[in-house]
């Protein structure tokens, strides 16, 4: 959580002959995972009582991600996708109020570590945007010191579909306000967001096109797909005609009044040369195919982004220290580490300890020490901005990492 200065800390910077300093030797996991169990699972738990910072802390840090993916090779992905991040890792995700909300628009997969059940039980519940969206890959209950990627997760998706439908599937769970998308300039958008209109709009005809499959949008995303360019007749000024044969034989014909917007793109999405057998949604390329990584990134080489913020200050440096190091084999070339964490503000620049939550707030001079420690190289670092001062929160440094030089 993002912690006020308050008096509940000391500082003393004394470090012992096993690495640990006086404030990480007073550090207990069970009285971690007691405190995170007596709170809300809300965004005023995760966030100390201080709801009001997120918006803020979401949107520096997607800029921060941003500029990172305009990094060359930011991605090691070969395969076709639209996101920045084909496989990402997040450790500490509580409820997910990042995962929804940063994570999710630019990464394909995601895997989650965070010990309380609580917590990640409406992210692997069956109507949770992740879920739908096919996203959300594996949750693994259990402290981040213990975790590894051979841990058994309590929470394991089903193998992920492939093709059109999926992505479309993704697009309708990511973007409930998807009527602008409908004048976008980039074509594969527009057609995304016609696809979708009609999903919704006219469900009746396509339902009929596929009633063998169940599910809420899961027969109409499929038959939107497999749309040809003879399956739809435009009358003006704004009705679209369905002429096809479902897969249990019956034929549809039915009419249904549009949206102008949508009518105009599908006459654009017929416009010649098309012609009969021609995809209508010919944008939607199938994405997903494999690269060789499992999905949910099980193995060595696996993760493009593995996104930390806090939840590190619940790691002595020790294990702080190992747990860097246990990172680099599960990056993907050109992947990288973030850690987004609060900074001491002790004069002396010692580590703080907090007793509410038996944390430690590390200095800015110490988590850069952890990161050579451990192997990493740091490539970009920025400040939190747009904190109110009188919120009297700790400042909070993004760090940009990536495996030293061999």
């Amino acid at each position: 959580m993002p912690p006020t200065r308050s008096g509940r800390r000391s500082s003393a910077e004394t470090r012992r002959d096993d690495g640990l300093t006086d404030a990480d030797s007073r550090m207990r996991t069970a009285d971690q995972l007691a405190y995170w169990q007596r709170i809300s699972a809300d965004d005023n738990g995760m966030l100390g009582g201080f709801p009001q910072v997120s918006r803020v802390d979401l949107r520096v840090s997607r800029n921060f991600l941003r500029k990172l993916s305009r990094t060359p090779n930011s991605s090691s992905s070969g395969s076709r996708s639209e996101y920045p991040f084909r496989y990402c890792l997040e450790p500490g995700a509580g409820i997910g109020r990042v995962t929804l909300n940063l994570l999710a628009p630019l990464c394909e997969n995601i895997d989650i570590v965070e010990p309380i059940e609580k917590f990640t039980a409406v992210l692997t519940a069956a109507d949770s945007p992740l879920v739908k969206s096919g996203q959300l890959r594996r949750v693994y209950n259990v402290p981040l010191q213990d975790w590894t990627p051979h841990s058994t997760p309590s929470y394991q998706a089903p193998p992920a579909k492939r093709g059109r439908s999926s992505e479309l599937k993704k697009f309708r769970c990511l973007n409930k306000d998807y009527m602008p998308d409908l004048k976008s300039e980039l074509m594969v958008d527009r057609q995304k967001a016609t696809a979708v209109y009609l999903i919704d709009h006219c469900a009746t005809a396509l339902r009929l096109g596929n009633v063998e499959r169940e599910g809420e949008g899961e027969d109409e995303a499929e038959t939107v797909c497999r749309l040809k360019y003879e399956n739809i007749t435009l009358r003006d000024p704004s009705t679209v005609i369905f002429d096809f044969t479902g897969n249990d034989g019956v034929r549809v014909h039915q009419g249904i009044d549009v949206d102008p917007q949508v009518f105009k793109n599908l006459k654009i999405f017929k416009k010649s040369p098309k012609r009969d057998g021609d995809d209508i949604f010919d944008r939607l390329a199938a994405t997903g195919e494999d690269d060789g990584r499992p999905s949910g990134g099980d193995f060595e080489g696996s993760y493009d982004l593995i996104y930390n913020q806090w939840c590190l200050n619940h790691l002595p440096m020790p294990d702080l220290v190992r747990y860097f190091s246990s990172l680099i084999p599960l990056l993907a070339p050109g992947g990288w580490i973030i850690v987004k964490e609060n900074l001491s503000t002790a004069a002396d620049g010692a580590d703080l300890f907090d007793e509410e939550d038996s944390s430690v707030t590390r200095s800015d001079n110490n988590w850069r020490l952890s990161f050579e420690k451990a192997g990493l190289r740091l490539v970009r670092t920025e400040l939190q901005t747009g904190f109110l001062k009188e919120w009297g929160l700790l400042p909070v440094r993004m760090y940009a990492l990536r495996p030293g030089e061999a």
